[in-house]
């Protein structure tokens, strides 16, 4: 039985590393350069998306969607309704969607503004 659970320890381990070094690779102008060129742009995407294999951390999809927000706010929205969804209880989640409806979805707007509000009171200062 403690082998079985070793074997399965090493391998989540494996993941996290190989999850790790995937996103390891994704250019740090990602966020935050609407000039890198598109292909390089989606192939980073596409990292971030595997890295986010058997790992819970949210930080993956927040990143994708602010790095998305200027040159796809759609696709942007997307990713940061998943993160609120899977983690209902994440201020930057919700800080990143307000970011990604505001001006586009009033209703929504106003959700991800109460719930930021909700989550950190002191934000309204």
């Amino acid at each position: 039985m403690i082998a079985l659970v070793a074997v399965l320890v090493i391998a989540w381990l494996g993941v996290q590393l190989r999850n790790q070094a995937i996103v390891d690779g994704v250019s740090p102008a990602l966020i935050g350069d609407p000039n890198l060129p598109r292909g390089r742009f989606e192939a980073d995407l596409d990292r971030l998306a595997d890295g986010r294999l058997l790992n819970p951390d949210p930080t993956w999809r927040i990143n994708s969607a602010i790095a998305l927000l200027p040159r796809d706010p759609e696709r942007a929205a997307a990713e940061a309704e998943q993160a609120v969804r899977d983690e209902p209880d994440n201020a930057t989640a919700w800080r990143v969607l307000l970011g990604t409806v505001r001006g586009r979805d009033q209703r929504r707007s106003r959700e991800a503004e109460r719930q930021v509000l909700r989550l950190d009171p002191l934000a309204a200062r």
